[in-house]
């Protein structure tokens, strides 16, 4: 089963986690913030999911949000009906149908915990970097630390985690000069560790997240002074070339 597949498979426990994550709000937020002093007008969202990233960028020009799942295609196309300036679209960013999206004229892509569902992640990039104008910014978060997989990532079909350097290395092999790339979310560690290496749960559940999203300003407070030498993602800005 390849990576599409077995993503379509899950889709019922996707829509659980995507859903979980939408109460999360000041987490949500803070994510956001890592990219918005980059993000331009014309915007793609590679899997979008339901919009937990996407509500953050409806006051720009153009908003596409493109995902392998069908149903998170129609439950975003639900959720932004109102808006004309947002479209949802299925896609597989690892297939190169999709840089049929270069005709939007997208000046930035924005992928939140994504890519480690692709196989191919280094097709997926190249794709990106078709998709983008000159010049414009991929901003990625992806999971850290390959010692951190465990059952959470297996039942959400992770196929890795990611460090830095290979992060680096397969962002520079696509054809883009990348300006940062930093670890975030120290504290994040200790609960996917339990969760998901010791405990060996499938999800979060919900009383951790509500527990997790009160104490989110303090440590994006923290962080935003001194980034962490370690951290549950990582974030990379990157400009095509």
């Amino acid at each position: 089963m390849n990576s599409t597949s077995a993503i379509k498979e899950s889709a019922g426990l996707s829509l659980e986690i995507q859903s979980r994550l939408s109460e999360v709000d000041r987490y949500n937020e803070w994510i956001f913030e890592q990219f918005r002093p980059y993000a331009g007008r014309r915007v793609l969202d590679v899997g979008c999911a339901i919009g937990n990233i996407t509500q953050y960028l409806l006051d720009r020009e153009f908003v596409c949000g493109i995902d392998v799942v069908e149903e998170f295609t129609i439950e975003i196309r639900k959720r932004f009906a109102g808006q004309p300036n947002f479209k949802a679209a299925l896609f597989d960013i690892a297939d190169p149908a999709v840089t049929t999206l270069a005709s939007d004229n997208i000046d930035t892509i924005i992928s939140v915990n994504v890519l480690e569902h692709v196989e191919d992640d280094r097709q997926a990039l190249d794709n990106m970097h078709r998709i983008l104008a000159p010049g414009g910014k991929l901003l990625l978060l992806v999971p850290a630390l390959q010692w951190l997989y465990g059952t959470m990532d297996a039942a959400d079909n992770h196929f890795r985690r990611y460090n830095k350097r290979i992060l680096r290395e397969r962002v520079s092999a696509a054809g883009f000069d990348v300006q940062k790339v930093y670890y975030m979310n120290l504290i994040g560690i200790a609960g996917w560790l339990v969760n998901g290496k010791i405990l060996k749960n499938d999800l979060i559940s919900t009383s951790h997240y509500s527990l997790y999203n009160r104490i989110v300003p303090v440590i994006a407070k923290v962080e935003s002074m001194i980034h962490p030498p370690i951290g549950l993602s990582l974030v990379i800005v990157a400009t095509k070339r």
